[in-house]
């Protein structure tokens, strides 16, 4: 080895200094490799070697020539000149001396690059500089050396040429050390000698200045004293002169004043006399003018009632008059009718029995004529006086022939034929009318008290079978059936069939008595929907005439007697039974109807059958059920509360949106389990699913955890279906899955998994756009079929049409491969182009399919996503077209877990807000984030949906006050008079509370899954419309002033507030 660099590094003496030690222990353990430098520094090194070799072996006397800068004195040639060429290398005797060669300020620069300077190329072209100077003396010193005549000998090796020269360095350096050492001492003695002479040299230059400084001072204070003195007399004279000044000022002031005050009292004076002349004149001419007034007054006066009497007593002979002729005409054209009608009747009557061949005998037509006058009666305004357009269609009845053709008989002229006087209005001329418009039926009343003969009065026998439980079993007994009365259908005078209907079902009635004819009357004379008691025998029915579609079609019941409890308006909204109805704010107004139908009377009994269910299983696991109060207070829990006014000034009850903290404390009164069929209130907008007043199945346990809550309500969901559907349940319907995967893989916190359609996140092959974002993406199998117009209202609906964020693809042959680069949202991506096969194979995508994608923020939060809607709305259409089958299991139960705990605030008053409720706890885990990180933590909350509906929720409750009243206060932020509310609930769970945790499920929507019903509208007796509207009782309506005064409210003058 030729470098004497790399020998000192591997010999095992210890000739370094600690300073040099420490450097290269700093760079072995922290700087890392170091080869690049050792590299460096044998390569400026090797030359030097190299040309040394060839001159020895050559014998050449050139001098050599090393290939680095030009030659520079460097810092051997700059502080020993005359050291000898032949010692050795300098740097050897540097490193083996025991005294340091190197200034401090090199020795600072080789630390501060050991220690801040990663690249030493610039240290060690300075030690290469040392280097190269050295083996350029050594050359000029053998060359000087074989040019003298000396014996040839044997040349020793380089190594011990090195070796003999770095020890003749050694003692050279030795001994100018030594001198060095001198000199610095003489230099150290004189240099001190200097400073101390120097230093006394100061101290008396200061002392000096200090005095004159000093001197300098003095006499400027004085100066400055003499100077104050002269201002404050100055001062002093000005002040006296001021003050002169304003004495004089103000006397001067004081006899103006006075001199202005009597100027001003005559001025008063003058005007009081002169106001108190003109406010006189004024009197006494407005006097005059008041009693011209008068006179006048009395005058118009006398002439007004003289006008008033004229036209009074022409008014009133007017009236009279009119009143006389409208009732002389309405007599006139009513005896008119009735003729008509008996001449009506009487050639019917002949030609039908001409047709027959039957004697001449009473009419047959009597019962239709007493529906007629019935009918007539509701045209002309007497049972339904607010019915609109009354007056201007002539009534008209249909009597139907046995042989099924009809006649029309005219039964009264309408009003379009009475000739009022032009003075009557449209609207006198109708209240005229509703007066004195009757049947003699009517006018009967009206002259001889109550007298209502339509209706049976009195003992009507019981009923023994209800319509839907007779069967050919009871044929030939006698039965008793109540209900309402259907349309007839008359096949002969001896022949008519009556359908009769209660909640049970349908029984057809029949008539076969012709001897009994007040018994044909009465069924003929029935409109539909009245109510009837009906005695008669069951019989079956001829052989070819059963009704299938009915439980009741082999059998009929011959009727022997009928009492018509109640008959019906022959003129009803419309009928519970007839095949187009209405719409649903008619049907609401006219509920007690509506509710008549088969669907609405199944719903509503099956809601009966459910709520017992639910009970009997609560109670038979330990539940007891307790009522809570329906008039509570108000407190701060997210929807809008029902205030209910109180006759105490500012005091006000709010109705619950649930029974949460009445629950909670009844937990802490040790009643371990309740439950409870709990009405609800809540000042919301009405959805389908939504209503201002609801029911819910209310229920809190102690001493549990979310698996002992889940485990029951899983049990009583499987009665109910058992009892209710006769559908058996087990714990494989019930599965399980986290919020974060709901959102991600179907865009909801309530999915519908009966159909797939999963959206995928593809960021992870577009990470060079991704972000702090993700990328949703669904494929829609078939989903071409589904028309552009279709896609452009979807936007439209969903509110997309100016979203960047979100793009969709038609897949066809031509884009199979490219379909990412037609996509805004990714087409700015250098990944694209190699990652459409992975995509298409991860996806199975292929050509026909409907390709979506959505850029959304990674952090998820809230009920849905975009690409969640869209997957809905997208399904509907594709069910529609039938390219989309729901699961063949018709109930998808799931089970959502682990929600955030909570969510930003919406309104954006605060940072967070409950994404339940205030009172859900935290995992344990994530208690230390409260303070920290309150997006990340999770709630112990959980939801049970059914098909993609929220049937319920619940959680576990915080249980410490300490934790409730930190939550409250400094992660909700809310304010003390908010969280005040809830000093009852804080106080209970200080007072010794369990751990506990409950849950409420919609019983509404519960049973308009059960009842398979588009509406929970159609699963309450009485539903609220859009708006809050109640068309039955008609409110909520307004109340009177003195209401209002009571209870010291004042309508606001702002209308329409929401």
């Amino acid at each position: 080895n030729k470098n004497p660099m790399v020998g000192e590094k591997v010999s095992k003496g210890n000739t370094k200094s600690e300073r040099e030690k420490q450097m290269e222990s700093h760079a072995e353990n922290k700087v890392g490799d170091t080869t690049g430098l050792v590299n460096k520094d044998t390569n400026k090194v090797s030359p030097v070697w190299d040309n040394k070799n060839d001159q020895e072996k050559s014998g050449s006397n050139k001098p050599v020539i090393v290939d680095h800068e030009p030659k520079k004195k460097g810092f051997w040639g700059s502080n020993f000149p005359k050291a000898n060429p032949a010692s050795g290398n300098p740097m050897v005797n540097e490193k083996l001396s025991s005294d340091r060669t190197k200034s401090n300020q090199e020795n600072h620069m080789e630390a501060y690059a050991n220690d801040q300077v990663h690249d030493t190329s610039t240290l060690v072209g300075k030690d290469t500089e040392k280097v190269k100077g050295v083996w350029e003396d050594k050359a000029v010193r053998d060359q000087g050396l074989r040019g003298q005549d000396a014996p040839v000998q044997e040349s020793p090796s380089s190594w011990s040429n090195l070796m003999n020269q770095a020890g003749e360095k050694i003692q050279q350096v030795g001994m100018t050390s030594n001198d060095v050492k001198k000199d610095a001492s003489d230099m150290y003695q004189d240099a001190k000698g200097k400073a101390t002479a120097e230093a006394s040299r100061l101290q008396r230059d200061a002392r000096d200045t200090v005095n004159d400084v000093s001197n300098k001072a003095s006499r400027e204070s004085g100066r400055l004293e003499s100077r104050w003195e002269n201002v404050k007399s100055q001062a002093k004279e000005e002040a006296d002169a001021i003050y002169k000044s304003a004495s004089d000022t103000v006397s001067s002031a004081s006899s103006k004043l006075k001199e202005g005050t009597d100027q001003a009292s005559s001025a008063i004076e003058q005007t009081r006399r002169n106001t108190g002349n003109l406010m006189q004149n004024q009197m006494d001419r407005a006097s005059g003018n008041l009693n011209e007034m008068q006179k006048d007054a009395d005058k118009l006066k006398s002439q007004t009632e003289q006008t008033a009497q004229s036209w009074y007593s022409k008014g009133t002979e007017q009236a009279k008059n009119s009143y006389d002729y409208v009732k002389n005409t309405v007599d006139e054209d009513i005896q008119w009718a009735g003729q008509k009608v008996q001449e009506g009747l009487a050639s019917t009557k002949q030609e039908v029995d001409r047709l027959m061949g039957k004697q001449p005998k009473e009419s047959n037509l009597t019962g239709h004529v007493i529906r007629g006058e019935k009918f007539a009666e509701e045209e002309e305004g007497q049972l339904k006086a607010t019915r609109d357009n009354v007056g201007l269609k002539p009534a008209k009845v249909v009597v139907e022939h046995a042989d099924g053709k009809e006649i029309i008989a005219l039964l009264a002229s309408r009003a379009s034929n009475i000739r009022l006087p032009l003075q009557s209005s449209r609207k006198t001329m109708a209240c005229q009318l509703r007066k004195i418009s009757s049947t003699s039926v009517v006018r009967k009343q009206y002259l001889h008290s109550y007298n209502d003969k339509e209706r049976y009065h009195g003992e009507y026998p019981s009923r023994t079978h209800y319509c839907g439980e007779l069967r050919g079993s009871h044929e030939g007994q006698k039965v008793v059936l109540c209900g309402w009365a259907q349309s007839t259908r008359d096949l002969a005078q001896d022949l008519i069939f009556v359908p009769l209907r209660d909640h049970s079902g349908v029984t057809q009635l029949v008539y076969r008595n012709a001897k009994d004819e007040e018994l044909r009357k009465q069924i003929q004379s029935l409109s539909p929907e009245s109510v009837v008691c009906v005695e008669g025998i069951v019989r079956k029915r001829p052989e070819g005439m059963s009704n299938k579609k009915q439980v009741t079609g082999d059998i009929e019941v011959e009727i022997t007697k009928l009492y018509c409890l109640n008959p019906a308006s022959p003129s009803l909204p419309f009928w519970p039974n007839q095949a187009q109805l209405p719409n649903e704010e008619v049907r609401l107004r006219y509920r007690y109807l509506d509710l008549r139908r088969n669907e609405l009377q199944r719903n509503i009994r099956l809601r009966s059958l459910t709520a017992n269910t639910v009970r009997d299983y609560l109670i038979k696991n330990g539940f007891t059920e307790i009522e809570t109060p329906t008039l509570f207070k108000s407190t701060p829990e997210g929807a809008r509360e029902f205030i209910v006014p109180t006759r105490k000034r500012g005091a006000f009850y709010a109705l619950p949106q649930s029974p949460q903290q009445h629950k909670q404390m009844l937990m802490a009164a040790g009643f371990d389990r309740y439950f409870q069929i709990a009405r609800c209130f809540r000042d919301e907008d009405l959805r389908a699913d939504r209503q201002p007043e609801f029911t819910q199945i209310d229920l809190e346990m102690s001493f549990i955890n979310i698996k002992d809550i889940q485990k029951m309500i899983e049990g009583m969901v499987t009665a109910i279906w058992d009892k209710a559907l006769n559908i058996k349940l087990t714990k494989d319907h019930f599965p399980h899955m986290t919020y974060n995967e709901a959102m991600s893989k179907y865009g909801s916190d309530k999915p519908d998994i009966r159909f797939d359609m999963r959206i995928n996140d593809i960021g992870s092959y577009l990470k060079d756009i991704v972000g702090d974002n993700s990328f949703d993406c669904m494929v829609v199998k078939r989903g071409s079929a589904i028309t552009g117009g279709e896609l452009k209202a979807m936007l439209k609906t969903l509110d997309l049409t100016d979203d960047k964020d979100f793009a969709f693809v038609k897949i066809n042959e031509n884009n199979r491969l490219s379909w990412p680069s037609k996509c805004n949202v990714l087409r700015h991506s250098r990944y694209l182009g190699s990652i459409e096969g992975q995509l298409n194979t991860s996806l199975g995508i292929e050509q026909g399919d409907l390709v979506l994608v959505q850029k959304r923020s990674s952090y998820l939060y809230g009920g849905n996503t975009t690409m969640g809607r869209v997957r809905l709305h997208l399904s509907s259409l594709m069910q529609q077209k039938g390219l989309l089958e729901l699961d063949k299991e018709k109930f998808k139960f799931l089970w959502i877990e682990s929600f955030p705990l909570f969510t930003p605030d919406e309104q954006g008053i605060r940072r967070w807000q409950s994404t339940h409720h205030p009172f859900t706890a935290p995992y344990d885990e994530d208690i230390a984030m409260l303070a920290t990180a309150p997006e990340k933590v999770r709630g112990q909350h959980y939801d049970l949906v059914l098909n993609g509906v929220e049937m319920g929720g619940g959680s576990i409750r915080i249980h410490s006050p300490v934790m409730q009243t930190y939550i409250l206060e400094k992660v909700l932020q809310l304010e003390k008079y908010e969280y005040k509310r809830f000093d009852h609930l804080i106080d209970a769970l200080g007072g010794g509370c369990p751990p506990h945790g409950g849950i409420a499920l919609g019983f509404d929507r519960l049973m308009a899954i059960l009842c398979d019903s588009a509406s929970i509208r159609d699963v309450i007796a009485f539903p609220k419309a859009a708006g809050g509207k109640d068309f039955v009782v008609n409110s909520p309506s307004e109340v009177t002033m003195a209401q209002l005064s009571e209870y010291g409210l004042q309508l606001s003058d702002i209308k329409n507030q929401s």
